[in-house]
């Protein structure tokens, strides 16, 4: 799987089809989880930015105030959403730690 991922990648193609690949492989074979570990690995670490420049570009952001532009960047590089859902989420789609407090 792991090949199969660097193989994607190398033509250019999304990195999407490996994941729907390693969803439907663990659905079908539950047991092969662990040996599908390094295929995961391609996915997880494949960032949309280089780390300095994520870094520049929240900073200029808080700095200037563009809280949701801040917002964005982070969630994008380590959340799980897609950046059209980011695009079109509202604060009500977004829990924080202060959304929770006195709820038990």
């Amino acid at each position: 799987m792991k090949r199969y991922g660097i193989f994607l990648h190398s033509q250019g193609r999304g990195l999407y089809e490996l994941r729907h690949i390693l969803v439907l492989a663990q659905q079908s074979y539950p047991s092969l989880r662990q040996e599908m570990a390094p295929a995961w690995q391609i996915v997880k670490h494949r960032q949309p930015l280089q780390e300095i420049l994520f870094r520049a570009m929240f900073s200029v952001a808080v700095c200037w105030g563009w809280k949701r532009f801040a917002t964005l960047l982070l969630l994008g590089m380590e959340g799980i959403a897609r950046i059209g859902e980011l695009l079109k989420a509202t604060r009500a789609d977004l829990v924080l730690p202060s959304d929770l407090v006195g709820m038990h």
